[in-house]
């Protein structure tokens, strides 16, 4: 059939047809090589609004798809989804300049403008930031979400009265919007205001917030129950957060001082124990303070032996021994080993104790060896 039709044509036809034809054939072919390119990450779009690095990393497939969309029909709300997408990225320059060819098309558009300054405020330009709000909240007073981006920009600035005053402002149009209680909170603990802070954390906790959100604030009343020195509250907050974030050596840290303040030292000991898995080379106060209570807890195990005093301590511990402290000392010498210091030559009534000094600088191999050694000696 395809035959008797060609037969037809004109021999200019049949030219034209070829001609046709062969150009699909190599269009098609060099529409397939350019997706091949843009698979390694090159992109040809040409957004001027769009910085070039901005359209070239990150998630790529999405990424390709809403920069495409957006080429073929350049409006408000194609821009504005580009600008969520690099904010959900963390790629906040980008997300700032999608936003602003946005509002270039949309100037009245407030939810815009206030994505605008949310990012410039993740991109770390709190003064453009509050410019962009002051606008929002001059259409519109009662936006409590307005009300409380300006008083982290407030905050970045160093105008802390200010900011305190609008996420304040935030919670009195809607007592219920819990991240206002959250930013709220975080600036009176800067302040050393603990117990403010709890009230607001407690509150906001109370309004069932999104569970990112609520471990936050959880964390936030942690540190703030530990700072009043109400360790027994913030054990169970911490437990909550380590098992949200298992890998986190600062939490597992914090967890365990809280555990160390409430004279838990078996629970103390084994969140230190984590702690130096996770980060070997903790910070050397926190390092001291995690292998003292290693070693404690450890040595504790040692038939016999047990801490003399229940009291929090830094490097140094007391140990009761079942035998004679000097001789324990003499003993592990030989393995040259530095056992601690008898107390029996400072005050008689402890003359079966031994203090027991541990740095950052002995390893857990080092303190295991110490266990061992002291176990023979006291058998």
């Amino acid at each position: 059939m395809l035959r008797r039709a060609l037969e037809a044509m004109s021999k200019s036809a049949v030219t034209l047809f070829l001609i046709l034809y062969f150009f699909n054939l190599a269009l098609a072919s060099a529409l397939s090589a350019q997706a091949a390119g843009n698979s390694s990450g090159a992109l040809v779009f040409t957004l001027a609004d769009i910085p070039e690095d901005c359209k070239t990393r990150g998630t790529f497939e999405p990424l390709a798809s809403l920069l495409q969309s957006t080429a073929a029909s350049p409006s408000a709300e194609a821009y504005e989804s580009l600008g969520t997408f690099y904010g959900r990225e963390g790629r906040f320059s980008c997300a700032v300049a999608a936003f602003q060819a946005a509002l270039a098309r949309t100037p009245e558009a407030r939810q815009i403008r206030y994505e605008l300054a949310l990012s410039l405020l993740e991109n770390h330009a709190p003064d453009r930031a509050a410019d962009e709000l002051r606008v929002v909240l001059r259409d519109e007073p009662n936006s409590f979400k307005a009300h409380n981006a300006f008083g982290r920009a407030m905050q970045d600035l160093g105008q802390l009265e200010r900011a305190a005053d609008e996420f304040k402002t935030a919670l009195a149009i809607n007592p219920r919007f819990a991240l206002a209680s959250y930013d709220l909170a975080r600036l009176l603990s800067t302040q050393k205001k603990y117990q403010a802070a709890i009230y607001y954390l407690k509150d906001g906790l109370s309004h069932s917030p999104a569970p990112n959100l609520a471990l936050e604030m959880k964390i936030v009343l942690a540190d703030a129950f530990a700072e009043t020195g109400d360790y027994a509250d913030s054990v169970p907050l911490f437990r909550d957060a380590v098992a949200a974030q298992p890998n986190s050596a600062e939490l597992h840290f914090n967890l365990a001082t809280a555990y160390a303040h409430n004279q838990d030292y078996p629970h103390a000991a084994e969140e230190y124990k984590e702690t130096l898995r996770l980060d070997p080379n903790h910070n050397e106060a926190e390092l001291s303070l995690a292998k003292a209570h290693y070693a404690a807890a450890e040595l504790s195990k040692v038939p016999g032996v047990r801490l003399r005093f229940t009291a929090p301590f830094f490097k140094e511990f007391t140990l009761q021994l079942p035998k004679s402290p000097e001789r324990v000392v003499k003993r592990l010498m030989k393995d040259r080993i530095l056992a601690g210091l008898p107390l029996k030559a400072l005050d008689r009534q402890y003359k079966d104790c031994l203090l027991v000094a541990v740095t950052e600088k002995r390893t857990r191999e080092e303190i295991d060896a110490y266990c061992r050694a002291l176990a023979a000696a006291v058998a």
